[in-house]
């Protein structure tokens, strides 16, 4: 199954459609508190972040989304190509 393309403007900026879920760390960015010119995000509103991890590997809903590590190598043994930016959102040691 190949994955539809998705295209974004080379000048001016830029709306994400983004899996991201509410945390300490990630509220100033979903209330608009911290924010940019050239980037704004349309978040998809889910609870729990995990329920869009289906809809980003099989559909490529998301352009941006929070990913277990555990299924992301689950992806990569399937074959699915995709990049992460290795950032954590919410560390429980």
């Amino acid at each position: 199954m190949t994955l539809p393309e998705k295209s974004y403007p080379t000048v001016g900026s830029v709306s994400l459609f983004a899996n991201i879920t509410e945390f300490p760390p990630t509220l100033a960015l979903m209330e608009g508190r911290a924010h940019s010119d050239l980037v704004s995000f349309d978040f998809a509103g889910l609870k729990n972040a995990h329920t869009g991890f289906k809809d980003m590997l099989r559909r490529n809903r998301f352009d941006i989304s929070e990913m277990a590590i555990a299924t992301l190598l689950q992806a990569r043994e399937f074959e699915k190509t995709f990049s992460i930016l290795p950032f954590a959102v919410l560390g429980r040691f």
